[in-house]
């Protein structure tokens, strides 16, 4: 499901085991890249928004660039899997296009 902002996807199917109600208070700043669960869904903030999402970590592709050919990097039907990276990849990955073109972090159907 596409979401409220251009680039940020709802992401369904999230295991009752980690599922948490929306916060009661938004924060005010959560930062661009951040994963965020709510009830059964997952969510990527692509810019700094005010949200009421739980943040549980953070991603260093960048979901929405509105001067690439393609401005968001998922699209409607894509499945995603987050996978644990180091220290190193994560800041190695933010100092290029932020994984926006690094092909090795996409499955055939993504490419």
């Amino acid at each position: 499901m596409v979401g409220f902002l251009p680039g940020y996807p709802y992401l369904g199917d999230l295991s009752e085991k980690i599922a948490l109600p929306r916060k009661v208070t938004p924060s005010l700043r959560i930062p661009a890249r951040s994963i965020a669960i709510a009830e059964r869904m997952t969510a990527v903030y692509p810019i700094e928004c005010p949200g009421g999402w739980h943040v549980i970590g953070r991603t260093p592709m960048k979901l929405f660039d509105e001067m690439a050919n393609r401005p968001a990097l998922l699209a409607p039907g894509d499945r995603v899997r987050f996978t644990p990276i180091t220290r190193v990849e994560y800041d190695r990955l933010l100092q290029t296009d932020g994984g926006f073109d690094e092909p090795k972090h996409m499955s055939d159907s993504q490419s």
